[in-house]
């Protein structure tokens, strides 16, 4: 019922506009447009048939997955992870090993802020960097060790998107695709004299 009352709308709407094209601005010239071009096509009859008979993939739907059984166990940390890591091996690939702590910290910063790490950020990251600070599981303590890594590279993460800096970053890129630039003496500021 409700898709015969649309094109009654939509010609309400379009009687609404003004006729003459001199008096129309742009938003009301696309308005204009956008209506007529509805109203044609609720009239056709060749229509196409619903998107939901596609049998793209993106109109099928969802279905339970079952995680993926893989080898290496040990750097998955969700079930994302299996699905990537399934990939691949077979593919016959594998994970990079792990990067140290201060690699890590400063590919986290330069990523997020665009800076790098301040000493004071490296000793809260990993209070004991040494050459040889890599991750070893003792049967004992593996899992706790490994779970408090994550935690604290989950909890970099949040600081770093949280900060100033982040925000500084990416709001350039929104700038500059907004064509925003500062000019000096652009309504003849007196503190900045020509």
């Amino acid at each position: 019922m409700l898709e015969a009352k649309l094109p009654v709308a939509f010609a309400v709407a379009l009687a609404k506009l003004p006729a003459t094209q001199a008096t129309m601005r742009p938003r009301q010239h696309l308005a204009h447009f956008a209506l007529s071009a509805l109203l044609w096509l609720s009239g056709r009859s060749d229509a196409a048939p619903p998107a939901t008979t596609s049998s793209h993939w993106a109109f099928q739907p969802l279905a339970p997955q079952t995680i993926p059984a893989v080898k290496g166990t040990a750097r998955i940390r969700n079930p994302v992870d299996a699905f990537v890591l399934a990939r691949l091996e077979a593919a016959g690939l594998h994970l990079s090993p792990a990067a140290p702590a201060n690699a890590l910290l400063r590919r986290l910063t330069f990523d997020l802020t665009g800076l790098p790490p301040t000493a004071e950020e490296a000793a809260a990251f990993s209070p004991a960097l040494t050459p040889s600070h890599s991750l070893t599981l003792s049967p004992a303590s593996g899992e706790s060790e490994r779970a408090g890594k994550w935690e604290r590279e989950n909890r970099t993460v949040e600081r770093l998107l949280a900060s100033p800096q982040f925000g500084e970053r990416w709001g350039r890129w929104w700038l500059d695709a907004a064509g925003y630039a500062d000019a000096l003496n652009l309504d003849d500021d007196p503190e900045n004299p020509k």
